[in-house]
């Protein structure tokens, strides 16, 4: 029998900007800044693409971090951007790096009370690199749903494999976040993995690279 983890998020409770940074993306230090800017703009081409966002969009990014693709979308696009976080320090530093009255934050609190009132405001939700490390993926995914407008479009950049914060370290407990999307949003189309969120873009991708994450659209369905 497997010996049970504690889920440990406290790991994103992070007050230094820079220390911020370093766990949102966990790529080389030494590539850091360079990642995060080619990598910011490629994936924001990606959600515009595919939510197709205007200035009166209202988008849900879904662990927002420090909101460097609801800065990048506000920038581009001129939508707003209301971003949700368990972590009170991530939220701080959101609304400091985006900077805009575009931007609003909320807890993961907020969140929950505003799914189960089934308040559908948003036209289209984001999450970028976070399903993985959420706890109950099926039950975050449900609450996403139940705050968009029937056929809003959802946008999921996810690694294959499972990443909790554990006591026992980055632990992988064999869910499939592509799967479990797919039973609650309706699948639209897969894109091809930009060659700028690759760690390495001038070598060409690492073994199994290519692989290892993926980047999806989805359809809420009708609204319940």
């Amino acid at each position: 029998m497997t010996d049970p983890f504690v889920y440990t998020p406290d790991i994103f409770d992070q007050k230094d900007l820079a220390r911020a940074k370093q766990i949102i993306l966990t790529v080389p230090p030494e590539i850091l800044d360079d990642f995060w800017r080619r990598a910011t703009v490629a994936t924001a081409d990606l959600i515009i693409e595919g939510i197709r966002p205007t200035a009166s969009s209202v988008l849900l990014d879904f662990g927002c971090g420090i909101g460097r693709l609801a800065k990048e979308l506000i920038d581009r696009v001129g939508c707003r951007v209301v971003g949700v976080d368990i972590s009170a320090p991530m939220r701080k530093h959101a609304l400091r790096y985006v900077g805009s009255d575009r931007f609003s934050v909320m807890s993961g609190e907020e969140f929950n009370r505003r799914a189960r009132n089934k308040a559908r405001n948003f036209t289209g939700a984001y999450s970028i690199v976070v399903l993985q490390h959420v706890l109950e993926p099926r039950n975050e995914l449900q609450r996403i749903a139940a705050l968009c407008k029937a056929r809003a479009p959802f946008f999921v950049y996810n690694c294959v494999n499972r990443c909790l914060p554990t006591n026992k370290g980055w632990t992988d407990d064999g869910q499939d976040i592509g799967e479990l999307t797919a039973q609650i949003f309706e699948f639209e189309r897969e894109f091809t993995v930009p060659r700028d969120v690759l760690l390495y873009p001038e070598k060409g991708p690492m073994p199994g690279e290519l692989e290892s994450h993926w980047f999806r659209l989805y359809r809420n369905k009708a609204a319940g």
